[in-house]
């Protein structure tokens, strides 16, 4: 019995290691902050990433038993790295979270606020045209 608790809570502590990197990550690039969402609509997106990967860290630890052999059985990394595969419900739970909390919030603003106000992002919609494609004979000659 020992052991099994032992084991679980040393898979806990790996999950947690990935849990605070998933959300900040979700936090500084969905969406980036120069976008002009004001900082209560962060707030609450950056909690709801929190509790989300919470559960999510739970859901990854039951669901080890079948994530563990298959990241052993394979040659590659199933993502970006080994833990991506191990630990999918973090990132699964911190994104989820981020949208369930954050939309609601983020649309209320955009109705009520954003949209009628002007922003300091101003998204460049210029043509800009594309360089001309250089050949390994085109060296000027």
């Amino acid at each position: 019995m020992r052991i099994r608790v032992a084991i679980t809570l040393a898979t806990v502590l790996a999950a947690s290691c990935s849990y605070p990197r998933v959300v900040a990550d979700i936090d500084r690039e969905s969406p980036p902050q120069d976008l002009g969402r004001p900082g209560y609509v962060r707030y609450t997106a950056r909690t709801g990433a929190w509790l989300g990967g919470l559960v999510g860290a739970v859901v990854s630890v039951v669901t080890l038993p079948i994530t563990w052999p298959i990241s052993l059985a394979s040659d590659e990394p199933l993502g970006y790295a080994k833990q991506e595969f191990l630990f999918w419900g973090v990132s699964a739970g911190a994104g989820g979270g981020h949208f369930l909390l954050g939309a609601p919030v983020d649309s209320l603003d955009w109705m009520f606020r954003r949209a009628w106000t002007d922003s300091e992002f101003e998204p460049g919609f210029e043509f800009t045209p594309a360089e001309r494609p250089k050949l390994p004979q085109d060296d000027g000659q």
